[in-house]
C-alpha cells in the first residue's frame, strides 16, 4: 500500500490530506487541518503512518481510520516551535521517529498508549533550518541530519552532540543512508554528494552532477554491485546514478512541475514519484 501527504493552497487557505492507496487498488483520504510534509508508516506491522505538519506537529493517524469520517490522530507530537519538515522511523524500533524542524532542531520521539508522544531528546546543533532527518539502518542509535546551513550532522544518542559534522557551501534538501558508514546528501545546487564516515576527517567527498536545479529527495534503489541513486528535484527530472560505473544511466522528466516526493517500490525494479502538477508517476527503471 501506498500513502502519500499533500499540501493544499487556495487562496487565504493551506490545508492538507493523507491519501492512502491500498493492494486492492481502493483510494481513501482523510482532511488535514494544516499542510502535510512528510509521511512515514510507524510500527512493527505498517498500520499507521505519522505525518510532519506545517504546524510543527507530527501526527500519528491509523491506516484504518483514513477516509473515515469522524477520524481522530491515534497520537500527537508537539514541541517543535516551527514547521516540521520531516519524519524518519527507525528500523530496528519501530514504534521510535525522528523529525526535523525550521527551528533547527532534530527530535526523537517514541509512540505512547497516550494522545501524546513523548520526546526523547532534542538534538541541538545546525545553525538553519533542518530539511532533513534519516536513521542508520544497522544502528537503533544512529541518525544523520541535513539543513538549510549547508551542514550535515550524525548523531549518536548515546553521545552529548554531533559525532560527525561536514559543511557545504549550499543549502542540503536530503539525505539518504547507503549503508551504516556512507551517507548521501543533496541539495540546493544539484549535486549529489557521497560521505565515508570513517574518512570524514580526511576531507575526502565524492559527488557528482545530479539535476540542474535543486535536489528534494534521494533514495538507494538497489544494494551491492547494481546499486543505484535516484534523485529527484526543481528540474522536474528524475536521475538514476550507477554508483559501480560512476555516472547518470538513466534520466526522465515524469513531471511537469517541482517533484518533491520519491518512494522506492520494495522489488526494486520502479520508483513512485510526486509532485506539484499534482500527479503521482510510476517509472520502471532499467535492469
Amino acid at each position: 500500500q501506498v500513502v502519500a501527504a499533500t499540501s493544499r493552497v487556495f487562496g487565504n487557505e493551506w490545508d492538507g490530506g493523507l491519501t492512502a492507496v491500498f493492494p486492492d487498488g481502493t483510494t481513501k483520504m482523510c482532511h488535514m487541518p494544516c499542510g502535510c510534509t512528510d509521511v512515514s508508516f510507524l510500527g512493527p506491522t505498517n498500520q499507521s503512518v505519522v505525518v510532519s505538519c506545517d504546524d510543527g506537529n507530527l501526527v500519528v493517524v491509523g491506516i484504518t481510520s483514513i477516509g473515515a469520517e469522524s477520524w481522530r490522530p491515534l497520537c500527537l507530537f508537539a514541541e517543535h516551535e516551527s514547521i516540521a519538515t520531516a519524519v524518519g522511523r527507525c528500523h530496528q524500533a519501530p514504534e521510535t521517529v525522528a523529525s526535523a524542524s525550521f527551528d533547527r532542531t532534530v527530535k526523537v520521539w517514541t509512540v505512547g498508549s497516550g494522545d501524546e508522544g513523548a520526546c526523547i531528546t532534542s538534538l541541538q546543533g545546525h545553525c538553519a533550518a533542518v530539511w532533513d532527518v534519516e536513521y542508520s539502518p544497522g544502528d537503533a542509535n544512529v541518525l544523520a541530519s541535513c539543513a538549510e546551513d549547508g551542514g550535515v550532522r550524525v548523531w549518536d544518542q548515546r553521545k552529548s552532540g554531533a559525532t560527525s559534522a561536514v559543511e557545504e557551501g549550499a543549502a542540503l534538501f536530503c539525505l539518504a543512508w547507503k549503508d551504516d558508514n556512507t551517507l548521501l546528501a543533496a541539495g540546493e545546487n544539484g549535486t549529489v554528494h557521497t560521505y565515508d564516515l570513517r574518512s570524514l576527517d580526511n576531507g575526502e567527498v565524492v559527488q557528482y552532477q545530479a539535476h540542474s536545479d535543486s535536489v528534494r529527495r534521494i533514495a538507494l534503489v538497489r544494494e551491492g554491485a547494481d546499486a543505484m541513486v535516484a534523485s529527484v528535484g526543481d528540474d522536474c527530472q528524475l536521475a538514476l546514478h550507477s554508483q559501480a560505473a560512476g555516472c547518470i544511466k538513466h534520466k526522465c522528466k515524469p513531471h511537469v512541475d517541482f517533484v518533491r516526493g520519491l518512494c522506492v517500490l520494495p522489488d526494486g525494479g520502479a520508483v513512485l514519484t510526486s509532485s506539484w502538477d499534482k500527479t503521482v508517476a510510476t517509472v520502471k527503471l532499467p535492469s
